[in-house]
């Protein structure tokens, strides 16, 4: 099995591995997941949350 491409889309890791969280938190995971992407998608979060690391290297 190569260590590349894991997790997969579903966050399994191979055949037999699935997400290494328990069964109470998956809703709440599943639902960081979704503010990730959105947040990844919106350029003006981007730029915000970029902010402080441009600062350090404009010094």
């Amino acid at each position: 099995m190569k260590i590349q491409g894991l997790p997969d889309k579903a966050g399994h890791f191979g055949i037999y591995g699935g997400r290494f969280a328990p069964e109470t938190l998956m809703p709440a995971l599943e639902e960081l997941a979704q503010a990730y992407l959105s947040a990844k998608r919106d350029r003006k979060f981007q730029q915000e949350f970029n902010l402080p690391y441009r600062r350090t290297q404009d010094k």
